[in-house]
């Protein structure tokens, strides 16, 4: 698959989870770059639930961007502690180890696996990494609010190379927006996942507008 996409415009998505799978794929990256050099691909590691510290520097060097599943914190956390001891499981979706690095990740929902699409859930579940029974999984690993929504945003379509005309407001790029009841960077963190989007608004036209 490498030999036939990297030296092309198509992006390569890989569903991983274990470090075992991200070794696989780093090795098959570095070895694309070894026999067709360099390129401003941006291979996606989907969950990366698991990144050994020395796994997240390779991925920086050859490009490869994260997208977490932060939802699985609050439905699987609990379980994933009992499987994988409280120590592993701590570091699973390292956003802030990746965050501290300089280097873009994202957040996404993996629906319809996850029971809900929304954003703002993913927000809260990076910021709070509370599972559904209350426990917090790995608070070193707990972003900002900032920082996560730079994850859904700006970081989101730099991902899929659409920064230059998303993921930021200004003048020049597509109007894709959202209204919101309270501002995710003034709310007590632990309420994010309650805000309500009022309005939704694609390439400048409200496409979803909230009843009174």
């Amino acid at each position: 698959a490498f030999d036939r996409f990297w030296a092309s415009n198509v992006q390569i998505n890989m569903h991983m989870n274990g470090d075992a799978a991200v070794e696989q794929a780093l090795r098959t990256i570095e070895g694309a770059i070894a026999k067709y050099g360099m390129r401003d691909h941006r291979p996606v590691f989907i969950h990366a639930t698991y990144m050994r510290p020395d796994q997240i520097e390779r991925m920086k060097k050859v490009g490869a961007i994260p997208t977490f599943l932060s939802a699985g914190i609050v439905t699987a956390g609990d379980g994933v502690v009992r499987m994988w001891g409280a120590e592993r499981a701590g570091k699973s979706a390292a956003a802030n180890t990746v965050e501290k690095q300089g280097y873009p990740w994202t957040l996404s929902h993996d629906a319809p696996v996850t029971p809900s699409p929304s954003v703002l859930a993913l927000v809260d579940a990076a910021v709070n990494r509370r599972t559904a029974s209350g426990n917090i999984i790995g608070p070193d690993e707990r972003v900002t609010p900032y920082a996560a929504l730079g994850a859904v945003t700006r970081s989101a379509a730099f991902q899929i190379k659409e920064e230059k005309t998303k993921g930021t407001l200004e003048a020049g790029k597509l109007a894709d927006l959202v209204i919101l009841d309270r501002n995710p960077l003034k709310v007590d963190p632990a309420t994010i996942k309650t805000i309500t989007v009022m309005q939704t608004l694609k390439e400048g036209v409200t496409v979803y507008e909230a009843k009174p």
